[in-house]
């Protein structure tokens, strides 16, 4: 931010920073090296779960529906959340910026859910 002196900084109607100067890559260069990141750990680990032994076991259909069923169950905590956040570059984007609110909010909810009252092995600790 010292580069830019914080020129573009928001203006009077919102506080984001600003596409003109250049500003909004000091959030964009770090979201998507994040999500790049969490795409390879998300990869790595969908590939170990099907050499398993378990995953030898099933039909290809049954691969398929485990692999998406893991990448959703993922995905809030990989931070796919800040796609939105990408998205949401400018003015015009507005529902963008209402989803990366709502759903930033939500993902400890969704953690919870998924992690928590979805898992049989945590519900049967208790």
């Amino acid at each position: 931010m010292d580069v830019f002196k914080l020129e573009g900084y928001g203006n009077e109607k919102v506080c984001w920073l600003s596409v003109k100067t250049g500003l909004i890559w000091t959030f964009l260069i770090p979201v998507m090296l994040v999500i790049l990141i969490n795409l390879i750990i998300m990869v790595v680990v969908i590939r170990i779960m099907c050499g398993t032994a378990y995953m030898s076991k099933k039909t290809s259909t049954e691969k398929v529906k485990s692999g998406v069923l893991s990448i959703f169950v993922m995905m809030p905590i990989m931070g796919l959340t800040w796609m939105f956040g990408i998205f949401s570059m400018d003015e015009e984007t507005v529902i963008f910026q209402y989803l990366f609110a709502v759903f930033n909010s939500l993902q400890g909810f969704f953690i919870f859910i998924f992690h928590c009252v979805m898992n049989k092995k945590a519900r049967c600790l208790y």
